[in-house]
């Protein structure tokens, strides 16, 4: 009786403690809080940080929101109807991933360039994928390289390479299976493969057009080339997406039997005039064509060491007298060089003189024909002569206004003037021309555009006049007094010493000129019957005719009263080897001579004498 007395005395005493206790801990605020205790009941949730919790208190217990219930799913998906979640924020790039619900393509960007932030960053969700200096060109995600890069083959025959297309696009971090598998495919790019050249001898075949590349991979192509161009001729081939380009550069190197590697000889001009007993200047050029050694990086190589040897000879007819230094003579051009000489050729007697040079060396020789036309002295030579006569337009900075422009630039050695129009504007042209110590076709231009009426600078001009056979091209910057910067480019015909006129059987050939220029009139069927290589250089030129207008006069009543309102007459020299003989032709007539068709247009401009030719049987 008295245990359960006491009994129940000890569990009062418990509950009043108790009670007691979580009124103090009630009452004291620095006291830490109860921690919940979840209970050991499993009902999955998924939290926005892709982990599946046993339930949600243990969910809560982490501070994570819920993505929804149930175990997290794989966030990879084909289509929209595999994501009913709403939000991706663990998603690997370079995949399918459901994103806000939708299906979406994730891939690197390059972001924060600039920064200490810069580096590859998931273009779904933003999250950075590596730190890394990024900020490239779009074209050094490809990079193409031919092997080896230069070949040597016979005449005609195919040489193999092999192209290497080696993907720069960065690589998906995507994390290691415990097999060693990457846990994400990495992003395969589609290169569009492309050969050129601006050889036409050369001919060029790709195994394959398309390649399939992954991300930083590589993959070789074979390509095929031929030649039937003696000497060294280059070829590339490019490797394009819509957004991604580059291209490698190799070479092939032709030999036949007889010429290994012949050198490239040229004369410019290779047509010029004179009067009698006085010079005329040609540039000669002599390309050497071996290869140059193959230095590769890391190699102890200078480029250019060997030195091949050509003797240089001239075949010319009697009465030309040709100057070639006997310095010159026998000259040494390292490999893949060139060398330029003047050479210079007169003649006593009016006509038309034909004359070669030739360059032997120790693995193939080659030359290059010319031909001089002496003419009468007539007039004395200008002092000043056109330098380029053109037109063309100037655009602002950003395209938005233009003006079209004419311009006629004379040269006196280094200094130029002229005129040039913009519009309705009219300026005075004063100048310069750099030198022409490298033997370029291409020459820099300085140029100040100056009111006429005020004598001030309105604009200066800074630029580069090109010249091809046909035409030259003028291109530069002016800036304005105002400090606006704008662009020029014009177009001309280019200016020689004897311009040339092409006739046939089956076409009319029509030429504009001016007195006392010199035409040569030539026969393509002719050119190719006779061949580059002709067994005389007196027959390679024999056919060319020339003619030069030199006075207009007025036809003489009963052919020798003076009649100052008579029909305007072209006297014009008819020069044919060493024959020079002259002829009238009236305006809008036309007369045979030798065996062309030459009819006269107006004769109201001796500035701009028209001419139509045909050949005759």
């Amino acid at each position: 009786m008295n245990i359960k007395i006491l009994m129940s005395v000890f569990m009062m005493v418990l509950m009043l403690a108790s009670t007691f206790s979580g009124v103090l801990a009630n009452s004291d605020t620095s006291q830490e809080e109860v921690v919940e205790t979840c209970i050991d009941l499993y009902d999955p949730v998924c939290g926005v940080d892709q982990v599946t919790y046993g339930n949600e208190c243990e969910l809560n217990a982490e501070d994570v929101e819920k993505a929804y219930d149930g175990d997290c799913r794989d966030n990879s998906c084909s289509s929209d109807s595999d994501c009913p979640q709403v939000s991706c924020y663990a998603a690997p790039c370079g995949a399918n991933h459901c994103i806000d619900g939708e299906c979406a393509y994730c891939e690197p960007v390059c972001d924060s360039i600039g920064t200490r932030s810069e580096g590859w960053y998931d273009s779904c969700t933003g999250k950075l994928i590596m730190y890394a200096t990024c900020g490239i060109q779009q074209h050094l995600y490809v990079e193409v390289e031919i092997q080896p890069e230069s070949r040597t083959a016979d005449y005609g025959k195919t040489v193999k390479y092999e192209v290497n297309i080696q993907d720069m696009h960065p690589v998906p971090l995507c994390g290691i299976n415990s097999d060693g598998t990457p846990m994400c495919d990495a992003p395969v790019y589609e290169y569009t493969l492309d050969f050129d050249t601006n050889n036409k001898g050369v001919k060029g075949k790709l195994y394959s057009d398309t390649v399939k590349v992954e991300a930083g991979a590589m993959v070789e192509v074979t390509l095929e080339v031929k030649s039937t161009n003696i000497g060294k001729s280059s070829f590339s081939v490019s490797a394009k997406t819509k957004d991604v380009q580059d291209s490698g550069k190799g070479y092939i190197i032709v030999k036949d039997n007889d010429n290994t590697f012949p050198p490239k000889v040229s004369l410019n001009p290779d047509r010029n005039k004179a009067h009698p007993n006085k010079w005329a200047s040609y540039k000669l050029v002599i390309q050497d064509t071996h290869p140059q050694p193959d230095c590769r990086e890391g190699e102890d190589c200078i480029l250019g060491t060997r030195n091949y040897k050509y003797d240089l000879s001239y075949e010319a007819q009697e009465v030309l007298e040709i100057q070639l230094e006997s310095k010159h003579k026998e000259i040494f051009i390292p490999a893949g060089g060139s060398v330029s000489i003047e050479i210079l050729a007169r003649a006593q007697e009016k006509g038309a003189y034909s004359f070669a040079i030739q360059a032997n060396g120790e693995d193939g020789d080659s030359y290059a024909k010319a031909s001089l036309v002496v003419t009468s002295n007539g007039q004395p030579p200008k002092p000043q002569v056109s330098f380029f006569v053109g037109k063309g337009y100037s655009l602002n900075e950003d395209e938005s206004e233009g003006v079209l422009v004419d311009l006629t630039v004379l040269r006196k050695a280094s200094t130029l003037s002229g005129k040039a129009t913009f519009g309705n504007d009219n300026y005075k042209i004063q100048g310069s021309v750099g030198t022409d110590e490298e033997q370029t076709s291409y020459r820099s231009i300085v140029m100040e555009f100056i009111d006429p009426r005020t004598g001030k600078t309105k604009a200066e001009f800074n630029g580069e006049l090109r010249k091809y056979k046909k035409f030259s091209l003028l291109e530069g910057t002016i800036i304005t007094e105002d400090g606006d910067t704008l662009s020029l480019t014009a177009f001309g015909k280019t200016q020689s010493a004897v311009s040339e006129i092409e006739v046939s059987e089956e076409e009319v050939s029509e030429s504009t000129t001016r007195l006392r220029d010199t035409i040569a009139i030539t026969n393509e069927k002719v050119r190719q019957e006779i061949g580059d290589y002709a067994d005389s250089i007196n027959d390679a030129l024999d056919d060319e005719v020339y003619l030069r207008p030199v006075e207009i006069t007025r036809k003489k009543f009963l052919g020798f009263i003076p009649n100052p309102w008579g029909k305007k007459v072209l006297k014009i020299e008819v020069i044919k080897k060493d024959k020079v003989i002259i002829e009238m032709i009236e305006a809008r007539e036309s007369k045979k001579i030798d065996k062309y068709r030459v009819e006269v247009g107006s004769l109201e401009d001796e500035e701009d004498i028209e001419l139509t030719i045909q050949e005759e049987d």
